[in-house]
């Protein structure tokens, strides 16, 4: 996989580009929010040089075509609200993960069900993808109810114990399958 150029990926209320360090102080916005970490083995940022080695490891990675993430960006406010991304892939490079995040205050406002719609189109059209897969943790209820809602289907169920060993995640598993083009 090639990520160069970096698609630009747009929709009514959004656009889907290409993280940057100027992206800095809305990104730390939601990575030292607490709530952001709430399901995730992640937690927040309480200094704005995590943020920066944050959005270095994640331009690092575009740039070595380990995965492609997007900085969803809010066309009204101009503001990052969120990311989306596509990484883990397989060794055939015919399926990966999905992941993503959204600030609070725009969570359950459509936001992410039009990024994520916009990036499934990339990952099957662009990517050629076979299939993508979303991990949520089973508590998660909003996550969930998105991923089901969009199309995807639950595929199975993981325990992930936390890197610290206190927790453990019980992640479900979701999966989405392109759909084979019909002839006539």
């Amino acid at each position: 996989m090639k990520f160069d150029p970096f698609p630009v990926l747009e929709t009514e209320r959004l656009i889907l580009r290409k993280m940057s360090p100027d992206d800095r102080d809305d990104f730390f916005t939601m990575r030292s929010d607490k709530r952001m970490h709430e399901y995730t083995d992640t937690t927040p940022d309480h200094d704005i040089s995590q943020t920066d080695e944050y959005l270095a490891k994640m331009l690092r990675g575009v740039d070595e075509n380990r995965w492609i993430i997007w900085a969803i960006q809010h066309r009204a406010s101009a503001r990052v609200i969120g990311s989306v991304g596509i990484w883990n892939f397989d060794e055939t490079q015919t399926t990966a993960e999905l992941s993503y995040g959204i600030a609070p205050e725009f969570q359950c406002k459509g936001y992410m069900g039009e990024a994520i719609t916009q990036v499934i189109e990339y990952a099957f059209d662009a990517l050629k993808l076979a299939a993508l897969e979303a991990y949520t943790e089973a508590e998660n209820t909003p996550s969930r109810r998105l991923l089901e809602r969009i199309g995807f289907v639950e595929a199975g169920q993981v325990d992930d114990p936390s890197a610290n060993g206190t927790h453990v995640y019980h992640m479900i598993v979701y999966r989405m399958e392109r759909q084979p083009i019909e002839s006539d």
